[in-house]
C-alpha cells in the first residue's frame, strides 16, 4: 500500500499495519467512530481507538507516516471470539451494548461492548449473513440467515438483551420471529427501518412486519409471534450477483 495519502471522491490514507502475519476478516466501526473493532482470520477480535495521528504519541512512525497526518488506530483490547474460525462479519448494537460476531462456519456470538465477555447464540447456528437493526433504544433486533434444506432457507429475527443484563448459562438474545424463504440461498440481508431486505440467487426480497413489532427485553426463549409478509422485489438478475450495502 502506498504511504502517501490518494485523493480521490474522499482522501484515503492508511490508518492501521499490522505487526503480525493474522488477516483482517472483518471489520466495524462504532457510531461516534471512536473505535474500531477488527476481526482476524486466526477468531480473535481487536478493540482499538481511533485517534488523530498527532494525538498518538508513541506510535510507529512507519504508521504515523502512513496515516498522512490524519487518524491511526491504537490496539486496547483482543478477545477470542471463536476457536480457531475466522470472524467474518462484525455488527454493533449499540443500543443493548453489544457486538454481533459471524464466523466463517456459521456460528454467531454476542459480545459485550462493556465488559467484552462473550456468549455463544446456538439458535442460529448454520447462519450465512447477520445484520442489526439501526436504532438508538431498546429493543434491538438482529435477522439472521440460516442454511436450510429442501431448497429454503430461514430467516430468523431475535431480539438482542443488553450487555449487562446476561449472565452465565442464559440466551444474549430471545428469538421473536422465524421466517422460511422460498430460495435454496441468502447471499445477504440489511434492515430498512423496520423490514428487511435480502439478497438471494437472481435478485432481492423483502421481509415487512404485519403488525408493527414491539418485543419486551426478557430471558424467555419463546417466540413473541411476529409475522413478517414475503415481497419479490426482483427474480430475474440470474447473470448478476446481487449486493447489499447498508449506511447507518
Amino acid at each position: 500500500m502506498q504511504s502517501e495519502a490518494t485523493r480521490a471522491a474522499f482522501t484515503l490514507s492508511a490508518i492501521h499495519q499490522r505487526r503480525d502475519q493474522h488477516r483482517i476478516t472483518a471489520i466495524c466501526v462504532l457510531q461516534n467512530a471512536t473505535r474500531v473493532f477488527l476481526g482476524l482470520e486466526n477468531g480473535v477480535m481487536e478493540e482499538h481507538s481511533c485517534l488523530a495521528s498527532t494525538a498518538a504519541g508513541g506510535m510507529s512512525p512507519v504508521v504515523t507516516a502512513a496515516a498522512g497526518g490524519m487518524l491511526v488506530l491504537r490496539l486496547l483490547a483482543e478477545k477470542r471470539v471463536f476457536s480457531k474460525q475466522a470472524v467474518t462479519d462484525i455488527c454493533a448494537a449499540e443500543a443493548a451494548a453489544r457486538l454481533v460476531c459471524l464466523s466463517e462456519e456459521g456460528q454467531v456470538a454476542l459480545v459485550s461492548l462493556e465488559t467484552f465477555a462473550v456468549v455463544a447464540l446456538p439458535a442460529a447456528r448454520g447462519a450465512v449473513a447477520v445484520a442489526v437493526q439501526h436504532t438508538q433504544h431498546l429493543p434491538v433486533l438482529l435477522a439472521v440467515a440460516i442454511k436450510h434444506t429442501k431448497g429454503r432457507s430461514k430467516v430468523l429475527v431475535f431480539n438482542i438483551l443488553p450487555g449487562a443484563n446476561v449472565t452465565g448459562g442464559h440466551q444474549p438474545a430471545v428469538l421473536v420471529a422465524q421466517i422460511t424463504i422460498p430460495s435454496p440461498k441468502v447471499l445477504d440481508l440489511i434492515w430498512v427501518d423496520k423490514s428487511i431486505l435480502i439478497a438471494v440467487p437472481g435478485g432481492y426480497q423483502t421481509l415487512t412486519p404485519i403488525h408493527q413489532p414491539h418485543p419486551v427485553a426478557t430471558s424467555s426463549s419463546s417466540s413473541s409471534g411476529i409475522a413478517y409478509q414475503i415481497t419479490v422485489l426482483a427474480d430475474h438478475l440470474h447473470e448478476i450477483s446481487p449486493m447489499l450495502g447498508s449506511v447507518p
